[in-house]
């Protein structure tokens, strides 16, 4: 394999550089891509150089990442994390697409109120009513899934 020009290589270590506007997500693969070069035998400082970021966050990456696994590479979004999440969210949206009666409530309608009181006594979830508003907006917005 013939070896590049320098001329050539300082050009692809520029267009690496760039890119400050970078998404979370590109930060996190950028980082992830350092890292694997770092666990491949090459040093921080070589790498930052390439890269243009400075040796010390190469080295704080670096033992970020050590021992963490490829699902918690991507940076956390910002803000409080969600109450309902994963399997519960999917259970309260099949819920809310369904009859208030089909729950055991009289009333013939989802309101904030009727939702507030369901996620408290039924998963043990307390959103105020204004976010209870929300998610029941949310959901009934957004069309039900096909079924399998």
């Amino acid at each position: 394999m013939t070896q590049l020009p320098d001329a050539a290589l300082d050009a692809l270590r520029q267009m690496l550089r760039i890119g400050s506007d970078r998404s979370a997500q590109e930060q996190a693969l950028h980082r992830l891509h350092c890292v694997c070069l770092v666990a491949c035998g090459r040093s921080c400082s070589e790498v930052a150089a390439w890269f243009g970021d400075s040796p010390r966050s190469l080295q704080r990456w670096v033992r970020h990442f050590h021992g963490v696994t490829v699902m918690l590479v991507a940076e956390r979004a910002p803000g409080r994390p969600p109450r309902l999440t994963g399997v519960k969210s999917l259970e309260v949206a099949a819920e809310l697409r369904t009859s208030p009666s089909g729950c055991g409530y009289a009333k013939g309608r989802w309101d904030g109120k009727l939702l507030q009181q369901h996620l408290r006594e039924h998963h043990g979830v307390c959103l105020s009513l204004r976010q209870c508003q929300r998610t029941l907006h949310d959901v009934l917005a957004k069309p039900a899934p096909p079924s399998a």
